[in-house]
């Protein structure tokens, strides 16, 4: 991440619609391998939000990031400094579950990192992911963050190959999905400053209807899936089940 947008998302992951969707999917995503105090590590962890999230279920919480400015959100946390590029600094089968959000669009390898993921995980353990979806949204957004790209379900699915096993793979954000497209058309013809951010504030009201939007979408998962959406939600068990 930028390090001129760690500090604007330190501020609104506590309470912006979209971090609070997004907690609420993953919540809903990890809670079979994170409810019984399991050990988690989140890579790209940012200023730490989605582990404190589950901090009070977690029998270990470590945050991996490259940016120090990140990890000096998470000092509640474990922090660890490194790169998702190099082997990850920790033994084999040291963690139940794996978060990689918004991490895998930033890596011109995301294989080689997925590998090392299935190298610390134990048998059985969850490799929980969230991506950019829909390459027809690729936009300056992407650019300013240094995406590769934006990932179809086919092309994620293909990352986790031998010795995984798929559990869920759905979209999300699927009700943004015009408005990103049409927002990010319209905003491409005006200059950014370099501090600019998409996640723009919004009245409290609003916020809160943003909020049950996405809580309705996440209930709609098991019996109506989202036939697309901006962002992919995936998890992987390590050789079949815990």
């Amino acid at each position: 991440m930028e390090p001129h947008l760690i500090d604007d998302l330190a501020h609104k992951e506590k309470f912006y619609w979209w971090h609070r969707v997004r907690r609420r999917n993953l919540r809903r995503l990890t809670g079979l391998w994170t409810a019984s105090g399991g050990r988690v590590l989140e890579i790209g962890c940012g200023t730490g939000a989605n582990l404190r999230d589950q901090i009070s279920h977690l029998e270990v919480a470590v945050g991996f990031d490259l940016e120090m400015r990140a990890l000096s959100y998470c000092r509640d946390l474990f922090p660890v400094q490194g790169d998702a590029n190099s082997p990850l600094p920790f033994v084999d089968d040291a963690f139940d579950a794996v978060l990689m959000i918004d991490i895998l669009e930033h890596l011109a390898d995301p294989g080689a990192l997925v590998d090392e993921v299935g190298r610390t995980l134990v048998h059985g353990g969850a490799a929980v992911v969230m991506a950019p979806a829909g390459p027809g949204l690729w936009s300056y957004w992407d650019e300013m963050h240094g995406h590769y790209r934006r990932y179809t379900k086919t092309a994620l699915a293909s990352i986790f190959a031998e010795g995984w096993r798929m559990q869920a793979l759905e979209y999300s954000f699927s009700w943004m999905y015009p408005v990103v497209w049409a927002f990010r058309r319209f905003m491409q013809r005006w200059r950014r400053s370099p501090t600019y951010s998409d996640f723009i504030e919004v009245p409290d009201l609003v916020n809160g209807v943003l909020v049950a939007i996405g809580s309705l979408e996440g209930l709609a998962q098991g019996f109506m899936p989202a036939p697309l959406g901006t962002t992919l939600c995936g998890v992987w068990l390590k050789d079949g089940e815990p």
